[in-house]
């Protein structure tokens, strides 16, 4: 673990020195990157800096900003790399990396990896917990398709609460993947089988009460009323032992319930 620590140290330390002041014909610029360059924004501003949204960058004309002011930002970012000492960081990245090696495994619904200096959340129901990843710090990286997090920047509560949503997911769905296999010791239904459009149909209603009991797990509300049904459903052998009278007073109850949820 710490042989990994210090190798993303190493891939970290042009991050640390990102922030950059450079001459541009009769221009400064300064570059950087946004979370390393967001404390000077206020400075900047001070000094009538402009925000170039096509470059990405802040400038001025260089007779606004004398060898004076140009000397004491050099000084604000040369304090900054300082506060963030190799050991520091070493210690805060270790603590981190303990904790992101003990979350949970997840499911396709929901887990997580580690990719350099980041950590990035993924799944299928990203988007629908797209509010609790921003939250605790999470920024959109389409090019993963997932939140990702800056290790160097990510605390501990931050790791505590994706932890705990990964897991309150990957519950919320193991009834619904349960619920699409059917036990061989299963009650034989009375009457004719469900047809495959009601087994579908009663699939898909049970995958968006998965969802509406995925929001109350994480909210602390509970839905008892979907969690019985979910349970007579998996009591009888999954949705594929049902019969076609049951299928359909399933259909009917979730469809009114969900309407009543959502």
């Amino acid at each position: 673990m710490d042989t990994i620590v210090r190798e993303l140290i190493a891939i970290s330390k042009e991050i640390v020195s990102s922030v950059k002041i450079k001459d541009d014909g009769d221009t400064v610029i300064v570059v950087g990157r946004y979370d390393d360059i967001k404390e000077f924004i206020p400075k900047l501003k001070s000094w009538k800096f402009r925000w170039d949204p096509g470059n990405k960058n802040w400038w001025i004309d260089s007779e606004k900003f004398g060898p004076q002011k140009r000397k004491l930002f050099e000084s604000l970012i040369n304090q900054e790399k300082a506060e963030a000492s190799e050991e520091d960081r070493l210690q805060h990245l270790q603590s981190i990396m303990d904790l992101v090696s003990k979350m949970p495994k997840g499911t396709p619904y929901l887990t997580s990896k580690v990719l350099g200096t980041t950590l990035l959340v993924f799944g299928k129901t990203t988007y629908d917990n797209k509010t609790e990843l921003s939250r605790n710090g999470g920024r959109w990286d389409a090019k993963n398709r997932a939140y990702a997090y800056d290790l160097f920047q990510i605390d501990k509560k931050n790791i505590d609460n994706l932890s705990n949503l990964i897991q309150s997911v990957s519950k919320s769905f193991e009834k619904y993947e349960q619920r699409k296999t059917t036990s061989p010791n299963s009650p034989t239904p009375s009457g004719r089988l469900a047809s495959p459009a009601q087994i579908k149909f009663l699939n898909n209603l049970l995958y968006k009460v998965s969802r509406v009991q995925m929001f109350d797990s994480v909210s602390g509300r509970g839905s008892a009323k979907s969690e019985r049904i979910e349970n007579e459903i998996v009591d009888k052998g999954g949705v594929g032992s049902l019969s076609s009278k049951d299928a359909s007073s399933y259909i009917n109850y979730l469809k009114d319930l969900i309407d009543d949820e959502m």
